[in-house]
């Protein structure tokens, strides 16, 4: 993180793809996955939801594979949680899921 351009999220990432050291890598997909999965109140402040999903990614990062989660996580987001039209239908989380349970709440199903 000491190199000119390199935050938090791009230090993750090289940590743990080349390395597989237990590194959460937040890039949007992520975010939103957590967010609706995990988040039930958002935060008052972009900063302290931010705050709070690092703190949540780091408590759900597995101590071996991790860049398989990561890839795996950021692939979820991308293809089934996505920001426009996400496939609740069909999505392996619905059961746990906040977001589906605020969507079933709002049609009645």
């Amino acid at each position: 993180m000491a190199l000119p351009g390199v935050g938090r999220y791009t230090a993750g990432a090289v940590v743990s793809f080349a390395y597989g050291d237990p590194a959460p890598a937040l890039d949007t997909n992520v975010r939103r996955v957590l967010t609706r999965v995990f988040v039930r109140r958002v935060a008052k402040s972009a900063t302290k939801l931010d705050r709070r999903l690092w703190a949540l990614a780091e408590l759900v990062i597995p101590p071996k594979q991790v860049w398989a989660f990561n890839q795996a996580i950021m692939d979820f987001g991308a293809t089934v949680c996505t920001a426009r039209n996400p496939k609740c239908g069909t999505c392996p989380m619905r059961s746990v899921c906040v977001f589906a349970e605020r969507a079933n709440r709002l049609t009645g199903c």
